[in-house]
């Protein structure tokens, strides 16, 4: 069998931490003159706070003076001849365009030039190399082709000679069989896919009469978007489908260019973040305050290596775990993993949770292990965390002490007083669903 080398781009991701920083460094105040030079978004956001390009010199400079941006800062810009809402650097008609998923809700529009394309291909090789895509490896990928991640991974994937790149257009039920079908006779190592749909190729396969385990059992490695993964999903995976596969969780976001891979090493947790090509920070999503060396937090991204619409101190709204430790694979740049949504974090007697947290106790129950449930925000504060969720009435008839079951555990393990309804909760259908899930119905709102 042929050896190939450990890493994509060794001298990059190998690279001594104080030679990257310089590096990091250097790119990250070339794109401030950049952009203020080139888009009207930056040019105006910059003067009226006061900043020139020459007055950044340091990270410290940038931190204490260039702005926070978030979405709707560019979306109150957003016209019909220019959708980028003027972050673009280049004229929109020379951008290839893509699009976000909207899960926060309007899509925000990116567009990349030639070069862009080189960057974000040369970003998802090193990731997807790391988890072990190679020359020969099959592959069948599904995302919508209007997302940020189909060309790129397809471009990727041919620069690293993986032997074929299956596309499969839509996150709906007949794609679902379809890459079924597409399994059986492709026979792929590699699934890149939602969870939802990585579920329904296992429905659909027991529509056409087959054993999913045994369907899917060349399958060595799923790499999940979307839905961040519990143990539960994991273990679902691999009980009703893929016997001897890996999963992994890949997700990211067009504006970032942070889009970790956490399959290099099973003992190292989360994704690399390439550091020559963007600039991370986190932020206390309350206080909206710079928290350094933090490793929980709200992620702020810079792209430092993008031409075409650069995204710079731009709030992705996630909340990330980061692990600056060194890790075992010998790549020098940090890792993050995605929790949740950042504005899907409530704060209840004191203490701040976020649906996740909340998932992963129903898990813990049969009854609820579907985690059929929203979190009610009745309140801008709340001493008492409010639940309606649904249970499987096939595994108890006694729906008090279950209720009783789960609010001493939300208490053991959260610190806090419950209070839970059992109801009818709308979710949407796996079918439909191409983003994550929203768990919190703001009651505020509606007043």
């Amino acid at each position: 069998m042929e050896s190939y080398k450990q890493y994509w781009n060794p001298t990059i991701e190998t690279m001594p931490r104080d030679e990257l920083k310089r590096l990091q460094l250097k790119r990250l105040v070339s794109q401030v003159e950049y952009v203020y030079r080139n888009s009207q978004f930056y040019h105006q956001l910059y003067s009226q706070a006061g900043v020139a390009p020459e007055d950044i010199k340091t990270f410290e400079d940038y931190q204490k003076k260039i702005p926070i941006i978030q979405k709707d800062d560019i979306r109150k810009d957003v016209t019909t001849d220019n959708p980028f809402g003027g972050v673009n650097c280049v004229p929109p008609e020379k951008l290839m365009i893509w699009v976000s998923t909207g899960t926060s809700g309007i899509p925000t529009f990116g567009g990349r030039t030639r070069e862009d394309l080189v960057t974000m291909v040369e970003n998802l090789s090193r990731s997807f190399w790391a988890a072990g895509f190679r020359p020969g490896t099959k592959v069948i990928q599904q995302f919508g082709n209007w997302h940020w991640s189909p060309q790129n991974l397809v471009i990727a994937c041919a620069r690293m000679r993986v032997k074929q790149m299956m596309v499969i257009g839509a996150s709906i039920g007949p794609f679902a069989r379809r890459a079924a079908l597409l399994t059986k006779y492709f026979k792929p190592d590699f699934l890149v896919l939602p969870a939802t749909f990585t579920q329904l190729m296992i429905e659909e396969a027991a529509k056409m009469g087959e054993e999913p385990t045994e369907l899917f059992s060349d399958v060595k490695k799923i790499l999940i978007s979307a839905e961040v993964l519990t143990p539960l999903t994991r273990r679902r995976l691999k009980e009703k489908g893929f016997p001897n596969a890996e999963v992994h969780f890949y997700a990211g976001g067009g504006e970032s260019q942070c889009w970790p891979v956490d399959s290099c090493y099973p003992e190292c947790e989360g994704g690399h973040l390439w550091e020559d090509m963007v600039f991370s920070e986190l932020i206390d999503p309350e206080t909206r305050e710079l928290i350094p060396g933090a490793e929980r937090g709200e992620q702020v991204t810079t792209n430092i290596a993008t031409k075409g619409t650069p995204y710079v101190r731009f709030d992705m709204e996630d909340l990330v775990d980061m692990y600056y430790d060194s890790c075992v694979c010998g790549r020098t740049h940090p890792r993050m993993t995605i929790i949740e949504r950042a504005d899907w974090q409530i704060k209840v007697a004191g203490k701040t949770i976020v649906p996740f947290d909340v998932r992963m106790i129903f898990e813990e129950f049969p009854e609820t292990e579907e985690g059929i449930f929203k979190i009610l925000k009745y309140s801008d504060k709340m001493d008492k965390l409010k639940i309606v969720a649904e249970y499987d009435r096939k595994k108890t008839k006694d729906r008090k002490e279950l209720k009783e079951r789960l609010e001493k555990r939300i208490k053991d393990k959260l610190g806090l007083d419950s209070e839970i309804e059992w109801g009818q909760v709308v979710m949407p259908s796996m079918d439909k669903v191409t983003h994550k899930i929203v768990r919190i119905e703001d009651l505020t709102k509606q007043k």
